[in-house]
């Protein structure tokens, strides 16, 4: 086959990051000469990607066109006597793209993933937490014979909120600001009796969750921000992960450089937006949205934990690679 092949018409290669099919259908197209265009799915919205499915009934990747030719995956380009590979390279050679052909997505329907570091507004009871984080009421407290380090009563939380000049609350409002921090997860029920939903004004502990001590991948300081949509975070945290991972995967998609991804300017967003998922809201969830929320983030864990920690040497360590933070 000849090298650096001009066409008239056009390959293009559907793609999503992270497929070592994707990697290796354009890696013979290269070593082809084949030019083509590639169409990375996770660089546009859902949208593009149901055109592309309703086209071709499939969802796997990678999807391959020579024109308007639909070839399939890569088992299929590879698959391809040199005769019938020949067609295809001819068809693109001497003609134009024609009108059903699919076309390369707009600018206009990407996602970028970088959006995950842009500014977002501060929670409105964000400042009554820092404020709460350097009073006197966080201490440690005993309840019988157990010590809670870095708690506070909600009791003496109400009252110290009620009679604070910087707010203008009385013991009511101060106490549904209580509800309200535990309900947006800044604060989290210590004591076991009780519902662990409900904030009560007594001798109950709390304590902050920037005040916990996590082992998780995801600890670190609380956002203070308006909590994003737990399906919209996973799946953009699994979005820029991805493209993070596609830099340091090598070309047979068989070994990956963890150190270059842990060096990554990237991978610090992504560390420190991961620690928004101690906040996401699941219970509002359908079951579908669950599903998809844990499994956008999976990779995501593991990715992170190898980058983080190196691989996992047994079964205890392996056990840990999940462990993340989602109260």
């Amino acid at each position: 086959m000849a090298q650096n092949v001009q066409i008239k018409g056009r390959v293009i290669v559907y793609t999503v990051l992270g497929c070592p099919s994707c990697m290796a259908a354009k890696n013979k197209l290269a070593r082809l000469g084949v030019p083509y265009v590639e169409v990375n799915l996770d660089d546009y919205d859902s949208q593009v990607m149901q055109t592309l499915v309703n086209r071709t009934g499939k969802r796997s990747m990678p999807q391959i066109f020579f024109n308007g030719i639909f070839v399939g995956g890569y088992d299929d380009l590879a698959t391809l006597t040199k005769d019938e590979l020949q067609v295809l390279v001819d068809e693109v050679i001497h003609n134009a793209v024609p009108p059903s052909a699919p076309v390369v997505p707009c600018i206009g329907a990407m996602t970028m993933g970088s959006s995950l570091a842009e500014h977002r507004e501060r929670d409105q009871h964000a400042s009554v937490v820092e404020d709460l984080t350097s009073s006197r009421l966080i201490q440690t407290h005993r309840r019988g014979i157990r010590l809670y380090r870095k708690s506070f009563v909600a009791e003496e939380f109400v009252q110290w909120l009620s009679l604070n000049e910087k707010y203008s609350y009385d013991h009511h409002g101060a106490r549904a600001v209580g509800e309200e921090l535990l309900r947006r997860k800044f604060i989290r029920r210590l004591t076991r009796e009780g519902d662990h939903n409900q904030f009560r004004a007594d001798a109950i502990l709390y304590r902050l969750l920037d005040d916990e001590e996590w082992e998780a991948l995801n600890a670190g300081p609380v956002s203070l921000s308006i909590p994003r949509e737990a399906v919209e975070l996973s799946k953009a945290l699994q979005v820029l992960m991805k493209k993070i991972y596609a830099q340091y995967v090598s070309s047979d998609g068989k070994t990956v450089d963890y150190l270059g991804i842990a060096r990554d300017p990237n991978f610090k967003v992504v560390e420190s937006v991961a620690c928004e998922l101690q906040r996401a809201r699941l219970e509002t969830l359908s079951r579908e949205e669950t599903m998809a929320f844990f499994i956008n983030i999976y990779n995501c864990i593991v990715i992170h934990w190898n980058a983080r920690m190196g691989s996992p040497a047994g079964l205890l360590s392996r056990s840990k690679v999940c462990s993340i933070n989602i109260l």
